[in-house]
């Protein structure tokens, strides 16, 4: 091999040594679905007699097997006692600009007065488990939610 040859080798080594261990780092913290939780009341929804929740895979991979557990709880004499669950399915993941969600609506499902507290939890076989919670006020099927 002549010394021409063996300088090029040598650079293209080098190149090799240096960005391959570059590429498995950034590649794999790219490629996990991650949710997100936004809880919404009366005001956001169409209908006044409405609450619910929207899942959002906001990661660049689908997101399997997603279930969700919905519950408001309160009211002055704590009489609130509302539990959903479900099965979301699959939610693909982050296409540019565009993400992909699952949204529930509970109408005319929770009634009652006074102060309440909202949470919403999805798990999902292959991301993190996530929660959110919020406080509001139920005005009989009214539901003022403050926050997201």
């Amino acid at each position: 091999m002549g010394d021409k040859m063996k300088r090029r080798m040598l650079k293209l080594l080098i190149c090799l040594l240096i960005i391959l261990p570059i590429l498995p780092v950034n590649l794999s913290a790219d490629q996990t679905p991650q949710l997100e939780i936004a809880i919404l009341g009366s005001l956001r929804l169409l209908g006044t007699d409405r609450v619910g929740g929207i899942i959002v895979n906001v990661g660049n991979t689908t997101a399997y097997d997603v279930y969700y557990n919905f519950t408001v709880k309160g009211g002055f004499d704590n009489s609130i006692d509302f539990m959903r669950q479900g099965y979301a399915g699959d939610i693909p993941g982050r296409e540019g600009d565009k993400t992909h969600s699952f949204g529930v609506v509970f109408p005319r499902q929770v009634y009652g007065f006074g102060p309440i507290v909202i949470t919403m939890a999805a798990t999902s076989s292959n991301a993190e488990d996530i929660t959110h919670t919020v406080q509001g006020f139920q005005m009989g099927y009214f539901t003022l939610v403050f926050g997201r």
